[in-house]
């Protein structure tokens, strides 16, 4: 993937036609609520996930590869924006929004792990569903939360999305990891920013994940 093209797009502008409406111009136009220059980037905390690799270490085609931008505003609250290959597999069948047991389908995950233990899954499919989970330990989900506000849209043979979340204010988010899930003749495949260890793709690994 080319740094040179994505970067500048996830950290100062998106793509027109959101909602899943296809971009009818090669062009990118700005949004207020997004960081505009590079100034202004300096002094926001923020993180760039590059999924390069299967979980278990292959690299990627350039085409196969995502990006995604994560930037927490002055209330510690994370805004996303992602580029990512087109997924493939079956949708879901129920229409867009909440959707419990997104992870069977093709889906981008993030994980945001808290210095206090606790941790949070974020899930983000190409038809408009998503899933925030709140985890109280290793693998014990304890909420589900709400307040998503998930965009999507395909820019040529891409698929770009933003989403922002409102996390427990409580908690200070330092570690971090970023996952695609396709589904390929029935048989799931799995890539990762950073390869969790083991001998199976346990994406719920706090130790492998990045400092944000």
């Amino acid at each position: 993937m080319d740094d040179a093209t994505c970067e500048p797009w996830f950290f100062s502008t998106s793509g027109l036609a959101l909602g899943g409406r296809r971009a009818r111009a090669n062009r990118l136009e700005a949004h207020a609520d997004w960081p505009q220059t590079a100034g202004r980037m300096g002094r926001l905390r923020h993180k760039t996930f590059r999924i390069t690799r299967t979980w278990d270490g292959h690299d990627l085609r350039s085409e196969e590869q995502a990006m995604v931008g994560i930037v927490w505003d002055g209330t510690g609250q994370p805004s996303m924006r992602w580029d990512a290959p087109p997924m493939v597999g079956p949708l879901p069948s129920q229409p867009p929004g909440c959707c419990f047991g997104l992870w069977e389908y093709p889906v981008l995950e993030l994980f945001l792990a808290s210095v206090q233990g606790p941790y949070v899954e974020l899930e983000f499919g190409p038809g408009g569903h998503w899933l925030a989970i709140y985890l109280s330990e290793y693998r014990r989900r304890s909420v589900y939360l709400e307040g998503v506000d998930y965009r999507w849209w395909h820019w040529g043979n891409r698929w770009r999305g933003r989403a922002t979340v409102t996390l427990p204010a409580s908690h200070h988010w330092q570690r971090g990891n970023a996952f695609l899930i396709q589904r390929e003749g029935g048989e799931r495949r799995y890539m990762a920013a950073q390869a969790p260890t083991g001998s199976r793709p346990d994406f719920h690994q706090l130790d492998s994940y990045l400092l944000l």
